[in-house]
């Protein structure tokens, strides 16, 4: 009985570590597999690492959900690489975050980053040794990451271009060239440790997303009341910048770097919709429809007014017939917006209607009398 249960145990052991040996064998087999696109993942600060001893399990972080957007919108084959350099936490209380990031050197940072970009610099490097051409190189960084990401990019540009496009969230050098640079709401900031500009090359394949009051990549603005000061932590800390994910710019970081591996520049019409995306974490309640108040005409032109709608972020001008003549944002500040719309002809009769949106919601929509233009 004692020699079966020795046997039933030995058998038990093989088993396991044939599987343990199948799992590696699987997981080194797909690092050295050169697929048509790899997408190079960093996380950012103290984000969880891969477990150790885990089998096929990466480091990717906030840059998840890039890469999974970016997964279901390709045709190819893609393989995910997060790159598992330190990324050390920085102390997030509030009383203390601001005094932190302003201590000369911060050391540990600096050391971690230091060592990301050796790391991304070896993974290129063995990549493209391996593979040639035939594997093309994304990157997406969040916060810790992008910064070893950018800084690599400053200095070595874009490996004679196999590396086809990059994102970066909450860059802490936010603030310099890049194709979607600057898209923010708080226009001219710039990020904790100053704004790096990139060659052009460079910058034509760079997106960088930074959302509104983020007090890691948007700072700097006095005059509109966000210095950066042990106040800004209390008040708002971290939490602009650890809503990426959930922000929907993940996801449209996703779509853009496809828009690269597909060798289409990413839409203008993109620029828009981050700035509108940027100010939306979660859906809201459905907005109700503004109130058309008055249709102002001229030679030639005409103006509709209407009330603002609370919780709106822009809104759209349609003629009755249903054609889009303009979709903007308007200040948030104002009671009653209105838009002037040019180019109509002479004794000709026109009606428009006006909707609300938020994100990409938008509210039913509310007609203006009928004028006839002059």
């Amino acid at each position: 009985m004692k020699s079966f249960r020795f046997i039933v145990i030995g058998l038990v052991v093989l088993i396991v570590a044939a599987g343990v040996q199948v799992g590696y064998f699987l997981y080194w087999s797909a690092q050295y597999r050169c697929n048509d696109v790899e997408f190079i993942g960093l996380r950012g600060s103290g984000e969880a690492a891969a477990s150790p001893g885990s089998v096929g399990s990466d480091s990717l972080g906030s840059t998840r959900t890039v890469f999974s957007t970016l997964a279901a919108s390709l045709s190819g084959n893609i393989h995910s690489f997060g790159l598992d350099y330190p990324a050390v936490a920085i102390d997030s209380a509030p009383e203390s975050l601001a005094t932190q990031w302003r201590v000369a050197g911060l050391a540990e940072y600096r050391a971690s980053v230091a060592v990301g970009e050796e790391m991304l610099r070896h993974r290129l490097a063995v990549r493209r040794d391996w593979c040639g051409s035939r594997t093309r190189f994304v990157l997406a960084g969040f916060s810790q990451g992008a910064q070893v990401i950018g800084d690599v990019l400053a200095s070595d540009g874009l490996l004679g271009g196999a590396i086809v496009g990059v994102v970066l969230l909450g860059d802490p050098e936010y603030g310099g060239g890049g194709y979607l640079s600057n898209i923010d709401a708080d226009p001219g900031r710039s990020g904790i440790f100053g704004n790096r500009a990139f060659p052009q090359e460079v910058a034509d394949h760079v997106a960088s997303f930074c959302r509104p009051h983020d007090p890691i990549c948007s700072i700097g603005d006095v005059e509109n009341s966000y210095e950066f000061t042990d106040r800004q932590w209390v008040t708002r800390g971290l939490a602009p910048h650890l809503e990426y994910g959930t922000s929907g710019l993940s996801a449209l970081a996703g779509w853009t770097l496809k828009a690269w591996i597909s060798r289409e520049a990413p839409p203008k019409s993109l620029i828009r919709y981050v700035k509108v995306q940027a100010m939306c974490p979660v859906p809201g309640p459905p907005l109700s429809a503004p109130k058309v108040t008055d249709l102002g005409v001229a030679s030639g032109a005409a103006r509709v007014y209407w009330e603002s709608v609370p919780g709106a972020d822009w809104y759209g001008v349609y003629r009755v017939s249903g054609k889009l003549i303009e979709r903007f944002r308007p200040a948030v500040s104002e009671r009653e917006v209105s838009w002037a719309v040019a180019g109509l002809l002479h004794g000709r009769p026109y009606s428009f209607l006006v909707t609300a949106g938020k994100c990409s919601e938008e509210s039913v929509g509310s007609r203006s009398k009928i004028a006839t233009v002059p």
